[in-house]
Parts: C-alpha cells; sequence; structure tokens
C-alpha cells in the first residue's frame, strides 16, 4: 500500500522531473561535444530514460484519478497533468513507431527520394584481381563518444580475417595534400544554390554524380563534365555550354560545348544554374 501511494505521490513526481531534468542536460552536452549519435546512445535509446518516462506517465496519470483532477474546479490542474501524459504517448509512439529521415525540396521542384536518419556499417572484401568475395551491412549507431563492439570473421582465399572497430575518427574529412610520390588530384566545389554546397574530391580515373550532374577527371566513363591536366595545369569542358566568371574581377564569359577552360582560383564555371569552384589542384 505505502509502495502504490508513493507511486502515485507528488513528491515521486518531482524527483522523477529533476532526474529527467538531470538526463535532459547531459543529452545536450554530449550532443554539443561529441554529436547527436552520442547523444542517443547514452542517454535518449537508454532502458533507464525510457523508465524514467513511464514512471511520470503512471505517476501522473494516477494523481490525476487519485486527487480527482478531472472536476470542474480542478480543470487548469488536470490539463497541466494531461498535457504532460500526452507528451510522453506521443514521444513513445515516435520512438517505437515512427520512422525518421530527410528530403531535400528546392523551390519549383519535386523530389521522390527520402533519406533514412538510420546508420549502417558494412565492408566489402575483394581479392587480388578485384572480384568481390564478401560483402555485409548492418543498422549500427556510432558515435565519436561511444561505439558498440563490432568484430566480424571474414573467410577470404581460404584465410580466416577478424574485422574489428578499432577507434573512430570525430568529424573526419577527406582533404589533399602534396606529395612527390602522389598522383594528379583535385578538388571542386559544387554548389546548386551557394547554400547546399558539396566538395568533391577527384584522383585521375575518378567519376562522381553530384547535384544531378556527372564530373570526371579522366575517366574512362561517359560525363557530363570531364576535367583533364597535362604537366602544368588543370582543364575543364563540358558536352553542355559552360559559363566562367572570376569572383574577383565579376563578368562573365560563356564557352561552347567541348571546349576547354583552363581552371583557376577564385573562379567560378556555371553549368545551367550549377556552380563549380575549383579548390585544390595538385599535380
Amino acid at each position: 500500500m505505502k509502495a502504490t501511494k508513493f507511486l502515485f505521490s507528488p513528491v515521486l513526481m518531482g524527483m522523477l522531473f529533476v532526474l529527467f531534468a538531470v538526463a535532459m542536460a547531459v543529452a545536450t552536452f554530449l550532443e554539443n561535444d561529441y554529436g547527436s549519435a552520442s547523444a542517443y546512445i547514452m542517454v535518449y535509446n537508454t532502458w533507464w530514460f525510457e523508465l524514467i518516462l513511464l514512471l511520470l506517465a503512471v505517476n501522473l496519470v494516477g494523481q490525476m484519478i487519485i486527487f480527482k483532477l478531472y472536476v470542474k474546479e480542478k480543470l487548469p490542474v488536470f490539463l497541466f497533468h494531461l498535457s504532460f501524459v500526452l507528451m510522453i504517448i506521443g514521444a513513445g509512439i515516435t520512438r517505437y513507431f515512427g520512422w525518421e529521415g530527410t528530403i531535400h525540396i528546392r523551390e519549383g521542384e519535386e523530389q521522390k527520394t527520402c533519406f533514412s536518419s538510420d546508420r549502417y556499417i558494412g565492408y566489402s572484401v575483394k581479392d587480388a584481381s578485384g572480384t568481390l568475395v564478401t560483402d555485409h551491412s548492418e543498422k549500427y549507431t556510432i558515435g565519436s563518444g561511444y561505439a558498440k563492439n563490432f568484430k566480424k570473421k571474414i573467410t577470404a582465399d581460404g584465410k580466416e580475417y577478424e574485422l574489428v572497430l578499432a577507434r573512430i575518427l570525430p568529424n573526419a574529412m577527406e582533404s589533399i595534400s602534396e606529395s612527390p610520390q602522389g598522383a594528379p588530384v583535385i578538388s571542386v566545389l559544387i554548389t546548386k544554390d551557394m547554400i547546399s554546397t558539396e566538395t568533391v574530391i577527384l584522383k585521375k580515373g575518378d567519376s562522381k554524380t553530384v547535384q544531378d550532374i556527372s564530373i570526371g577527371f579522366e575517366s574512362d566513363k561517359q560525363t557530363d563534365v570531364t576535367i583533364t591536366n597535362d604537366s602544368s595545369s588543370f582543364y575543364i569542358s563540358s558536352k553542355y555550354d559552360l559559363g566562367e566568371m572570376n569572383m574577383m574581377g565579376g563578368g562573365s564569359v560563356n564557352t561552347a560545348a567541348g571546349s576547354k577552360i583552363k581552371m583557376k582560383q577564385m573562379q567560378v564555371i556555371t553549368l545551367n544554374d550549377i556552380k563549380i569552384v575549383p579548390q585544390t589542384m595538385t599535380q
């Protein structure tokens, strides 16, 4: 009886609200320092955080019944308690039955593709000839401050290997550095609206599709935009007309399809409504 009385008491409600506030504060700091994935792993997706919310909902419902908060005189207090219960129920529905994703829709355009917020980890193994031996992918949440153990045994060419997730590099980014033994590499920034931008790094022979255009660096594949280089410079051409503008001087020069443009710093190359800005070019 005492346990039931305590379960529905205002004292427990206060304790649960304090625990909830502390948990949210910790999650905020984790998200700020290590990213949202770590906050979900360490707080939001834990059993104890869900237990706090469950006990809070049970406590509030019990108080509404025991103290008869549903009567007219106590209606404001009843609505206050009910609002928290409804929020917790909504959070539970989202947690167990919801699906998160992002969809990018630009003004005046249509989009049929939605990207799930679920994270996956995968690997592929190829033999010396480049033939795929095995591959695997599974849902996996990973954060810069925490990662579940990930070990997989792989058999290739009659030998058994163990793949181990050793460490995490937070905010890792691909970059270009000079090396006497290195091969030609170029990075370009591609944007459609100067808000959503993507940096593309291409080695000789690479090709990628970004912002609805394909771009290749002396690739065997047919691409909308082709980059070539000689011993001293990089050049860009396209099967479509290109525009060229200097960021400092302004003005624009149009170039016919198939013609080459020498790529320089502080230069903006336009293909319809897409802008290509050279970043780093190494020989």
